[in-house]
Protein backbone atom coordinates (compact mmCIF):
# COMPACT_ATOMS: atom_id res chain seq x y z
CA UNK A 1 0.00 0.00 0.00
CA UNK A 2 1.22 3.20 -1.02
CA UNK A 3 1.66 6.24 1.28
CA UNK A 4 -1.27 8.09 -0.06
CA UNK A 5 -3.16 5.49 0.55
CA UNK A 6 -2.93 4.99 4.22
CA UNK A 7 -3.93 9.12 4.40
CA UNK A 8 -7.43 9.96 4.63
CA UNK A 9 -7.87 14.04 4.06
CA UNK A 10 -7.24 16.32 1.41
CA UNK A 11 -4.23 17.65 3.54
CA UNK A 12 -2.36 14.78 4.01
CA UNK A 13 -2.52 13.86 0.21
CA UNK A 14 -1.57 17.68 -0.92
CA UNK A 15 1.69 17.14 1.36
CA UNK A 16 2.72 13.62 -0.09
CA UNK A 17 2.17 15.34 -3.15
CA UNK A 18 4.34 18.14 -2.76
CA UNK A 19 7.35 16.43 -1.13
CA UNK A 20 8.65 19.63 -0.35
CA UNK A 21 11.17 19.86 2.84
CA UNK A 22 10.22 23.59 3.04
CA UNK A 23 6.54 23.04 2.81
CA UNK A 24 6.39 20.33 4.96
CA UNK A 25 8.65 22.56 7.43
CA UNK A 26 5.57 24.72 6.80
CA UNK A 27 2.48 22.46 7.65
CA UNK A 28 4.55 21.39 10.98
CA UNK A 29 4.90 24.62 11.90
CA UNK A 30 0.82 25.57 11.50
CA UNK A 31 0.69 22.10 13.27
CA UNK A 32 2.37 23.34 16.35
CA UNK A 33 0.73 26.19 16.78
CA UNK A 34 -2.75 23.94 16.87
CA UNK A 35 -1.05 22.54 20.11
CA UNK A 36 0.39 19.26 18.23
CA UNK A 37 3.70 18.03 19.91
CA UNK A 38 5.54 17.58 16.61
CA UNK A 39 9.36 18.12 15.25
CA UNK A 40 9.60 20.72 12.76
CA UNK A 41 12.18 19.12 10.90
CA UNK A 42 10.89 18.53 7.26
CA UNK A 43 10.27 14.89 7.13
CA UNK A 44 6.84 13.39 6.63
CA UNK A 45 6.58 10.79 8.77
CA UNK A 46 3.36 8.50 10.57
CA UNK A 47 3.70 11.58 13.65
CA UNK A 48 3.25 14.57 11.33
CA UNK A 49 0.45 12.50 9.27
CA UNK A 50 -1.33 11.31 12.64
CA UNK A 51 -1.09 14.83 13.13
CA UNK A 52 -2.96 16.11 9.86
CA UNK A 53 -5.09 13.72 10.34
CA UNK A 54 -6.38 14.72 14.07
CA UNK A 55 -6.95 18.23 13.57
CA UNK A 56 -9.90 20.22 11.35
CA UNK A 57 -8.58 20.87 7.74
CA UNK A 58 -10.10 24.61 7.44
CA UNK A 59 -8.27 25.35 10.86
CA UNK A 60 -5.10 23.83 9.08
CA UNK A 61 -4.82 26.02 6.11
CA UNK A 62 -6.12 28.98 7.91
CA UNK A 63 -2.76 28.43 10.06
CA UNK A 64 -0.87 28.28 6.87
CA UNK A 65 -2.09 30.85 4.99
CA UNK A 66 -1.36 33.05 7.97
CA UNK A 67 2.28 31.92 8.33
CA UNK A 68 2.61 32.59 4.74
CA UNK A 69 1.57 36.05 5.18
CA UNK A 70 3.29 37.15 7.87
CA UNK A 71 2.53 41.24 8.60
CA UNK A 72 4.43 43.76 7.72
CA UNK A 73 5.76 45.27 11.20
CA UNK A 74 8.44 48.31 11.37
CA UNK A 75 11.80 47.10 12.97
CA UNK A 76 11.72 49.09 15.72
CA UNK A 77 9.21 48.14 18.49
CA UNK A 78 8.77 47.82 22.02
CA UNK A 79 10.44 44.38 23.38
CA UNK A 80 6.98 43.06 24.69
CA UNK A 81 5.69 43.67 20.97
CA UNK A 82 8.32 41.70 19.26
CA UNK A 83 7.81 38.70 21.43
CA UNK A 84 4.19 38.80 21.05
CA UNK A 85 3.80 39.44 17.43
CA UNK A 86 5.60 35.97 17.34
CA UNK A 87 2.43 34.42 18.86
CA UNK A 88 0.01 35.02 16.24
CA UNK A 89 -1.46 31.49 15.48
CA UNK A 90 -1.55 30.18 18.56
CA UNK A 91 -5.24 28.47 18.74
CA UNK A 92 -7.27 26.91 21.24
CA UNK A 93 -8.20 23.03 20.91
CA UNK A 94 -12.11 22.81 20.90
CA UNK A 95 -12.56 19.95 22.88
CA UNK A 96 -10.82 18.11 25.31
CA UNK A 97 -7.60 18.29 23.99
CA UNK A 98 -6.25 21.62 25.05
CA UNK A 99 -3.00 23.35 23.57
CA UNK A 100 0.20 23.42 25.55
CA UNK A 101 1.23 26.66 24.55
CA UNK A 102 -2.24 28.36 25.88
CA UNK A 103 -2.11 26.66 29.15
CA UNK A 104 1.92 27.94 29.33
CA UNK A 105 0.24 31.58 28.87
CA UNK A 106 -1.53 30.80 32.46
CA UNK A 107 0.58 28.99 34.08
CA UNK A 108 2.92 32.41 33.46
CA UNK A 109 1.99 33.91 36.86
CA UNK A 110 1.10 32.25 39.98
CA UNK A 111 -2.43 33.15 39.55
CA UNK A 112 -3.44 31.21 36.70
CA UNK A 113 -1.37 28.01 37.83
CA UNK A 114 -4.64 26.22 38.55
CA UNK A 115 -5.85 26.39 34.72
CA UNK A 116 -6.22 22.49 33.51
CA UNK A 117 -7.74 23.65 29.78
CA UNK A 118 -7.60 26.31 27.29
CA UNK A 119 -11.16 26.76 27.30
CA UNK A 120 -10.61 29.29 30.19
CA UNK A 121 -10.85 32.90 28.99
CA UNK A 122 -6.70 33.58 28.78
CA UNK A 123 -6.66 37.21 26.75
CA UNK A 124 -5.05 38.23 30.59
CA UNK A 125 -3.03 34.79 30.61
CA UNK A 126 -1.81 35.99 27.03
CA UNK A 127 -0.55 39.29 28.41
CA UNK A 128 1.08 38.10 31.64
CA UNK A 129 3.39 35.77 29.57
CA UNK A 130 4.26 37.96 27.34
CA UNK A 131 5.32 40.44 30.06
CA UNK A 132 7.07 38.29 31.91
CA UNK A 133 9.09 37.22 29.08
CA UNK A 134 9.79 40.76 28.30
CA UNK A 135 10.92 40.99 31.82
CA UNK A 136 7.84 42.44 34.10
CA UNK A 137 7.42 39.38 35.56
CA UNK A 138 7.78 41.60 39.23
CA UNK A 139 5.62 44.00 37.67
CA UNK A 140 2.76 41.82 36.74
CA UNK A 141 -0.92 42.88 38.86
CA UNK A 142 -2.67 40.71 41.37
CA UNK A 143 -5.37 38.48 40.16
CA UNK A 144 -3.58 38.71 36.62
CA UNK A 145 -5.91 36.61 35.10
CA UNK A 146 -8.52 38.82 35.22
CA UNK A 147 -8.28 41.23 32.08
CA UNK A 148 -9.51 44.57 34.28
CA UNK A 149 -6.76 43.79 36.80
CA UNK A 150 -3.82 44.90 33.91
CA UNK A 151 -5.70 48.49 35.04
CA UNK A 152 -3.12 48.22 38.04
CA UNK A 153 -0.22 47.92 35.65
CA UNK A 154 2.38 50.69 35.26
CA UNK A 155 1.09 53.69 34.25
CA UNK A 156 -1.43 55.32 32.21
CA UNK A 157 -0.36 56.38 28.59
CA UNK A 158 -3.75 58.02 28.58
CA UNK A 159 -3.75 57.65 24.85
CA UNK A 160 -3.58 54.77 22.60
CA UNK A 161 0.57 54.27 21.52
CA UNK A 162 2.44 51.36 19.98
CA UNK A 163 2.70 48.35 22.60
CA UNK A 164 0.06 49.59 25.06
CA UNK A 165 -2.10 47.51 26.92
CA UNK A 166 -5.38 48.31 26.20
CA UNK A 167 -7.75 47.43 28.68
CA UNK A 168 -11.83 47.27 27.70
CA UNK A 169 -14.91 45.91 29.37
CA UNK A 170 -16.79 43.47 27.65
CA UNK A 171 -20.41 41.38 28.68
CA UNK A 172 -19.29 39.29 31.27
CA UNK A 173 -15.89 40.77 32.06
CA UNK A 174 -13.24 42.31 30.34
CA UNK A 175 -10.77 41.61 27.68
CA UNK A 176 -6.86 42.96 26.96
CA UNK A 177 -4.39 43.27 24.32
CA UNK A 178 -1.70 44.99 23.19
CA UNK A 179 -2.35 48.48 20.78
CA UNK A 180 -0.13 47.24 17.52
CA UNK A 181 -2.01 50.06 15.07
CA UNK A 182 -4.53 52.90 14.62
CA UNK A 183 -6.57 53.69 11.26
CA UNK A 184 -5.73 56.87 10.39
CA UNK A 185 -8.34 59.18 11.38
CA UNK A 186 -7.84 57.00 14.79
CA UNK A 187 -11.11 55.67 15.00
CA UNK A 188 -10.28 52.25 15.19
CA UNK A 189 -7.42 50.43 17.06
CA UNK A 190 -5.75 47.52 15.96
CA UNK A 191 -5.52 45.33 18.85
CA UNK A 192 -2.61 41.94 18.99
CA UNK A 193 -4.84 40.02 22.07
CA UNK A 194 -4.53 36.24 22.94
CA UNK A 195 -8.85 34.57 23.05
CA UNK A 196 -9.94 37.03 20.09
CA UNK A 197 -11.82 33.98 18.08
CA UNK A 198 -9.86 31.23 20.40
CA UNK A 199 -6.51 32.30 18.55
CA UNK A 200 -3.43 34.99 19.09
CA UNK A 201 -4.29 37.53 16.18
CA UNK A 202 -4.61 40.83 15.80
CA UNK A 203 -8.00 42.40 15.23
CA UNK A 204 -9.61 45.97 14.94
CA UNK A 205 -11.54 47.61 17.72
CA UNK A 206 -13.45 51.09 17.97
CA UNK A 207 -11.43 53.36 19.70
CA UNK A 208 -13.97 54.39 22.37
CA UNK A 209 -14.04 50.88 23.38
CA UNK A 210 -10.67 50.76 25.56
CA UNK A 211 -11.02 52.53 29.36
CA UNK A 212 -7.13 52.75 29.53
CA UNK A 213 -3.71 52.11 27.90
CA UNK A 214 -1.09 50.97 30.28
CA UNK A 215 2.70 50.90 29.58
CA UNK A 216 5.39 50.07 31.87
CA UNK A 217 6.82 52.87 34.45
CA UNK A 218 10.26 52.55 31.92
CA UNK A 219 8.70 52.97 28.20
CA UNK A 220 8.98 56.26 26.27
CA UNK A 221 6.26 55.65 23.07
CA UNK A 222 7.35 59.10 21.98
CA UNK A 223 10.24 56.96 20.31
CA UNK A 224 7.86 54.47 18.70
CA UNK A 225 5.10 55.12 15.92
CA UNK A 226 1.86 54.48 15.85
CA UNK A 227 0.78 53.62 12.15
CA UNK A 228 -1.82 51.15 10.36
CA UNK A 229 -1.39 48.36 11.06
CA UNK A 230 -0.39 45.92 8.09
CA UNK A 231 -1.73 42.29 8.32
CA UNK A 232 -4.23 40.01 9.23
CA UNK A 233 -7.31 41.67 10.82
CA UNK A 234 -10.54 41.03 11.42
CA UNK A 235 -13.91 43.10 13.43
CA UNK A 236 -13.09 42.26 16.93
CA UNK A 237 -16.18 40.09 18.47
CA UNK A 238 -15.51 36.77 20.30
CA UNK A 239 -13.35 37.38 23.32
CA UNK A 240 -14.99 35.05 25.89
Amino acid sequence: MSLIETLHNPGSRLLVEWGDEDKIRLIQKALKLLGKNIAIDGEFGPITAAAIKSVNNRALWQTIWEIEHPPDVPGHLPTWLQIAIKEIGVKEIHGPTHNPRVLEYMHATKWGKWVKDDETPWCAGFVGWVMVQAGYGDQIPDYSLGAKSWLHFGRSAHRPVLGAIAVKSRKGGGHVGFVVGATPDGKYLYILGGNQNDAVCVKKYPAHVWIDFRIPDDYHPESFELAEWHGVAGLGGKEA
